[in-house]
């Protein structure tokens, strides 16, 4: 149904269409939010065979792997480590 509105009703109902899409990109940011978390306070990372684990979330929510192992025990000491 198609119906006219004034400005008042359109100002409305721009409002609630700028807070719609502010909820869907606040909900798609999901656990980007908590690596970042890790990266800024420095949380170091412990667990068991984490290795696969740990480098996906730098490949898909960081930067790109290093070329080389000491290169990414360096990002890993930069980004996590104390």
């Amino acid at each position: 149904m198609i119906t006219k509105v004034n400005s008042g009703e359109r100002g409305k109902l721009c409002e609630l269409e700028l807070e719609d899409k502010l909820n869907q990109i606040n909900k798609r940011k999901g656990f980007k939010l908590v690596y970042d978390r890790l990266q800024k306070n420095k949380i170091s990372l412990v667990g068991h065979n984490m290795l696969l684990d740990t480098l996906f979330l730098v490949s898909n929510l960081g930067e790109s792997l290093p070329n080389s192992l000491k290169e990414l025990k360096q990002l890993f000491r930069t980004k996590y480590g104390r």
